[in-house]
């Protein structure tokens, strides 16, 4: 649910009174996950270019800035990094006063080759497809190919 669906149902004190975070993540990294994981059981994989041109990739879309955002604007306390995700979810555990360390899943880990980047997946045409895409959380957070 969108954050402004979520105002909306709980109201203002609700919103205002909670600890809110969610998690983001460098969309070309995401954008290979998901090319990894929505193509695991297709022979032959399709290949990113068709994949791309697909309505896979906007999967992400909705599943990503929008979800914290109201009018584009940051409405949640923290925004954990996937690339931080332990000390940034230690953080948060923090916040909220969780007594113990969290014991993360890693799920998914086996769907594309351990240390593959997708630097060396994208071309050029697809890192810019990639980047337009995801424009807001790239300019928000730094990322870079």
């Amino acid at each position: 649910m969108v954050a402004s669906d979520v105002k909306t149902n709980i109201g203002d004190d609700i919103w205002n009174s909670y600890f809110k975070f969610c998690i983001e993540r460098n969309p070309w990294d995401r954008m290979a996950s998901l090319y990894f994981w929505a193509t695991k059981k297709k022979a032959p994989r399709p290949s990113v270019t068709e994949f791309l041109a697909s309505e896979t990739p906007l999967i992400l879309k909705r599943w990503g800035y929008d979800l914290y955002t109201i009018d584009k604007e940051i409405v949640v306390d923290q925004i954990c990094r996937f690339e931080n995700l332990e000390e940034d979810m230690d953080n948060v555990r923090l916040k909220i006063g969780l007594p113990e360390k969290l014991d993360l899943p890693h799920a998914k880990g086996t769907t594309r080759k351990k240390n593959q980047s997708y630097r060396d997946l994208f071309d050029d045409e697809q890192r810019v497809k990639i980047a337009e895409l995801f424009a807001e959380e790239i300019a928000s957070f730094g990322y870079e190919f």
